[in-house]
């Protein structure tokens, strides 16, 4: 209880030296530590409901549930969900900001009374956050960002603009952040809720946290122990569920070892070895790698020059693929069970031994090698020497300013082998231990790459969380700080009964004795396990894609063996291994997969040699044809780029012109193809088929009533087949291998062959997807590109796709897609040229299961950003944020130059983005030119008839059109000319059905030109005489109800009709058109002229 009472102890003996020694000078350090602890109370009591006071007294060591007992049952749902749980329901609405903020913040509250790990809270600022966050979700029915509404803590070194940060130094306990860390910037885009700030040690150079302005914080599971440090604020409070997502830095260890101490997990980037990273740490593996693409994919090296600009490559595979073969590899596995110099106590080992374990019961994925190098002394003193440069000179400084005494811990680092005496290193010195630095870095990369390591398993300390105060060796994480290698945290197991066994290790003399005697048990109950995972400089992503191992892992911990992989483990599994790919299932034909027989297959390909044989068939005679269809206007589904914010599926119109073409296509082994033989629907051949196009001289066109091949035309194709492959024969026979379809086996086509030595080989049925070589690789690299040319045409707004834009688009397509190499493969593919079955036997795989349903995930969108970093999109954008860079100019001239720089690069950006879309107009304008050029052509083509029925090459097209062989010419009648329909003069009747119309407009018209109002002769409804009707009366038409009102107005109007409006009125002849009638009492009036 010894840590109870002295968080305790503390304040009071603070409290009571400043009462007994009133009229005494108090030391300024302590009076700065009871004001920030009061400060930090005085938060607390500010979140509602009030947390109740505890009694230290009565806690338990592990005080899990005592943190659970004092919440509601929804308040302990929500902290005890993981950060993805939290924000799936967050994006989908089931929960709000305010609620999962408010639940958190009563948390900290309670973890703050329980183990000392808060500096403050921010509850106002927090509410006021989410309170925005979910307007803006009823607004606008989405999340603002992928952080949106989850509430994240943040350890007290890492500023937030407006509040103190103190290093752990009273002397800096007033010194006020002027921004947000960048972290903090790029998260509060993303939509989170800051709504707390940690505990960190005195310099934060200690491995534990413990300072004179709050005192130490304890851990959770065991308050006799540390928390860790010098992230240690942060890892107690996840560890006791107060956060589920927090942000810590690491110069040494300081994210790691609170994270394995509070059996948490934790990612460090790596990064040069005396400077500090900043880093996330979870009670969940999936937020780490969320959490790192999120700030990747702000780029924040663009305004911090010291980060490297590399994006997070979390969709990219980091398992091993062997060059040679491109295929997986085993993922090799170094274990480094400890480092020469301090034996790891027994728990740790049991850790290492387990996971070994599991990792050997997968020995088909990953190979475990031992790695290890006993030569980490001399780095280490390095690592101390670059640390303290100056001799801890700046500490002991900081510590003078107001008295405040130096902690053992900060004082032990001070005095670590390597560390120089003041006043610290020279510049010749320095540079040395920079080139022992070098020279390690280089010695380790050379023989993590001789053993072939992808990742490294080793432990984070030689022991789980220590005692107050003893917690002194740091090897295990400082090593890869100096190597710039990145690492992850992860829990395995906790101590228990298990541990407490013999332990024959016989120590060193030194510190590994000293350590070896710390070992207790009893101790250490409920103290978690933790590992971690080392990878090469530059390869972060590899740390947090191994969640195989993380779920083989979690299923050992005895505290929770029903724990299980995350909803989104599949998707990232399947990211993490080549071998595997997601794709979408497709419906396959049970007749197809019944005749995927090997026994059958095999038959086929005996019967193919047996063919062969008997004819005395050369490999070069062999030929494959058969029928494909086109819908002309229809395209693939193809990848667009649209916005970001985009929901739904991106469409491409598909064209209105659905008709049917057909294309009998023969192709031979030796890579060659017959010119196509094309059927489309129709009686006649149309002129501009064979001018508009260009088509080869030898291609055929032939026509059916509906574009689909019949037994006639299969003929003509066979007749086609012989005349070009006659002469190209290398043998007696040619072997024409083709599919079961009626058209290929009627009599007549059958006697043709018979007569001219062609030999026909039918397939089996529905097998010709893997055994017909067009099937196989010709046919669908043809409708792709058909479908290119297609798009391209859409992209045109060329909507209608006739019969003129499939003979083009289909001639491009068939260049590009039927050449001799993909004709060759596809013989190959098929097993028949060369001749070898097992291309097509060893692909039965096909097993009639049923699909595994697939869950979606909610989107996630960005964030709206300030006028600061906004990029202008329009001139009224872009003179704001003008006028606005012109105010700071003006304001602000002393001030840092940084924001008026984004702000004109944005405007840069801005106007490069209006000449880039101008680029774009320009050269969509000139595709549209010359789509409208075509089509204008084609227009004004004649439709002439050339032939009716039967088959056309090109060439005779071509002498047909010239007049030699003119068989009839048909001129398409000109379509008859419209009647304009009479229209009927206005009767007494028609005008009287339109009195009440002409009432209210002319009331209208004397509303606004009430001096005219006494002339209107009559009223609603109108009394006519026949006087009236013989006085002259003229007429206008009007085309459309608006010109009616405007010619009521005008006629009305004083100042554009000077003669008496005697009457008016106004007759519809159909349904738009209308005619006025007026009589004037003098000749010179507006209907006069027209």
């Amino acid at each position: 209880m010894a840590s109870t009472l002295r968080v305790s102890i503390i304040s009071l003996v603070l409290f009571l030296d400043c009462m007994v020694h009133a009229n005494a000078e108090v030391p300024i350090w302590q009076k700065i530590a009871i004001e920030r602890q009061q400060y930090r109370d005085a938060s607390i009591s500010r979140i509602s409901p009030r947390i109740p006071d505890i009694k230290s007294a009565n806690l338990p060591l592990n005080v899990l549930n005592k943190a659970r007992s004092m919440l509601t049952r929804q308040e302990v749902k929500i902290t005890e969900m993981s950060s993805t749980e939290l924000l799936g329901l967050l994006a989908s609405g089931k929960l709000t900001a305010v609620e999962v903020t408010n639940a958190f913040l009563r948390r900290a509250g309670v973890a703050q009374k329980l183990v000392n790990c808060i500096t403050e809270v921010l509850p106002e600022r927090a509410i006021a956050t989410a309170k925005y966050l979910d307007e803006y979700y009823q607004k606008h029915g989405k999340p603002i960002g992928p952080f949106h509404g989850l509430p994240i803590s943040v350890k007290e070194h890492l500023g937030m603009k407006g509040l103190t940060y103190d290093a752990g130094f009273c002397s800096k306990a007033k010194d006020i952040s002027p921004d947000d860390h960048t972290l903090v910037k790029i998260l509060s885009a993303a939509g989170a809720v800051f709504y707390a700030r940690t505990t960190e040690p005195q310099s934060l150079m200690q491995f534990e946290t413990d300072s004179n302005l709050y005192g130490p914080t304890v851990n959770p599971f065991n308050r006799n122990l540390t928390c860790g440090g010098s992230s240690g604020g942060e890892g107690a409070l996840l560890g006791i569920r107060g956060s589920s997502l927090g942000i810590g830095s690491d110069i040494g260890g300081s994210i790691r070892v609170p994270s394995a101490n509070n059996g948490s997990m934790a990612v460090v980037g790596g990064s040069d070895g005396i400077e500090g990273t900043p880093g996330p740490m979870s009670t969940t593996l999936e937020p780490l790698s969320l959490f790192m693409s999120t700030i990747s994919a702000a780029e924040p090296w663009v305004n911090d020059k010291s980060m490297l600009p590399i994006p997070w490559r979390d969709e990219e595979p980091h398992f091993p693929v062997d060059p040679a073969t491109g295929k997986p590899k085993k993922m090799r596995v170094g274990v480094m069970r400890w480092d020469g110099m301090v034996m790891p106590h027994p728990p740790i080992t049991r850790a290492i031994n387990e996971v070994v374990a599991k990792l050997k019961g997968h020995a088909d994925q990953f190979e475990v090698v031992e790695f290890n190098d006993e030569n980490y002394e001399e780095a280490m003193d390095a690592m101390w020497a670059l640390l303290f440069a100056d001799g801890g000179n700046e500490v002991r400084e900081e510590l003078k300013k107001t008295g405040e005494p130096i902690i053992p811990l900060t004082e032990y680092s001070l005095i670590q082998p390597g560390t120089p005496k003041s006043p610290g290193w020279t510049l010749q010195e320095l540079w040395q231990k920079k080139g022992v630095k070098s020279k390690f870095q280089s010695q380790y990369s050379a023989k993590w790459r001789a053993s072939g390591l992808d990742v490294l398993l080793c432990p984070v300390a030689p022991g789980v969380a220590g005692r107050l105060g003893t917690t002194k060796y740091g090897t295990y994480t400082a090593l890869f700080n100096l190597l710039e290698y990145p690492a992850a945290v992860f829990p395995v197991s906790k101590v228990d009964e298990t541990d407490n066994g013999i332990w024959d290790y016989k120590p060193r003399e030194g510190f590994d004795k000293e350590f070896a005697m710390l070992w207790d048990a009893n101790v250490y109950k409920d103290a978690p396990i933790s590992l971690q995972l080392v990878a090469r400089r530059f390869e972060d992503e590899k740390t947090t894609n191994l969640y195989d191992m993380a779920n083989q892992l979690l299923s050992t911990r005895s505290d929770d063996s029903t724990r299980r992989v995350g909803k989104k483990w599949a998707g990232n599994f399947v990211k993490r291994r080549p071998e595997l790919q997601t794709r979408l299932s497709r419906k396959y034909d049970y007749q197809r997969a019944k005749c995927e027989d090997p026994a059958l297959i095999s038959k086929w390909f005996q019967l193919v040699e047996a063919v062969k044989a008997k004819y005395g068939i050369a490999d070069n005679d062999i030929y494959n044809f058969d029928e494909t269809g086109f819908a002309m206007g229809m395209i693939s589904t193809t990848t667009v780029v649209t916005g970001a914010e985009s929901r739904d599926k991106a469409k491409l119109a598909q064209p209105g012109n659905r008709e049917w073409a057909t294309v009998i296509q023969g192709v031979g082994a030796e890579g060659w193809a017959l010119p196509p033989f094309i059927i489309l629907a129709g009686q006649y051949h149309l002129a501009s088929w064979y001018t508009a196009t260009k088509l080869p001289a030898d291609w055929v066109i032939a026509l059916s009533d509906n574009g689909w091949t019949t037994n006639e035309l299969a003929l003509q194709w066979l007749q086609h087949f012989d005349k070009f492959t006659a002469q190209r024969c290398y043998s007696d026979y040619r072997l024409l291998v083709l599919d079961g379809h009626e058209s290929h086996h009627s009599a007549a086509f059958e006697l043709y062959c018979q007569e001219h030595k062609i030999v026909t080989i039918c397939m089996p049925p529905h097998s010709s997807h893997i055994l017909q070589p067009l099937d196989i690789g010709c046919f669908g690299p043809l409708k792709q590109a058909y479908s290119k040319e297609v798009e391209s045409l859409i992209r045109a707004h060329i909507n209608h796709i006739s019969k003129l834009e499939f003979l083009s688009g289909f001639h491009k397509a068939f260049t590009a897609a039927i050449t001799p190499k993909n004709i060759r493969s596809s013989f190959a593919g098929a097993g028949i040229v060369p001749y070898n079955p097992d291309r097509v036997l060893s692909k039965l795989d096909i097993q009639l299961l049923a699909a595994t349903p697939v869950n979606s995930r909610p989107g996630t969108a960005n964030a709206e950003a300030t006028w600061t970093t906004k990029t202008p999109l329009n001139p009224s954008e872009a003179s704001l944020q003008a006028g606005l860079i012109k105010n700071q100019i003006t304001q602000y001239q002393n001030t840092s130059p940084t924001s008026l720089l984004a702000a004109v690069d944005q405007l840069s950006k801005g106007a490069q983005t209006i000449m880039h879309q101008m680029a774009l107009i320009r050269a969509e304008n000139t595709t549209l030119r010359s789509a409208n050029e075509l089509l204008s052509k084609r227009r004004q083509l004649k439709r002439q008839r050339i032939q009716h029925g039967g088959t056309l090459t090109i060439h005779q097209a071509d002498r047909i059109l010239d007049g030699d062989a003119v068989d009839e010419v048909v001129e398409q009648p000109a379509p008859p000319k419209r009647q304009r329909t009479p229209q009927p003069e206005a009767t007494s009747a028609h005008i009287r059905r339109c009195d009440y119309l002409l009432v209210w407009l002319t009331t209208a018209a004397a509303a606004n030109y009430p001096s005219r109002g006494s002339l209107w002769l009559g009223v609603a409804p109108m009394v006519w005489t026949p006087y009236l009707l013989t006085l002259p009366t003229y007429s206008i038409i009007v085309q459309d109800f608006t010109s009616l009102v405007y010619a009521v107005n005008a006629l009305w109007n004083p100042e554009r009709n000077s003669s008496l409006l005697i009457w008016l009125t106004c007759a519809r002849i159909k349904s738009s058109t209308w005619r006025l009638y007026a009589c004037f009492n003098g000749p010179k009036h507006p209907m006069s002229n027209g």
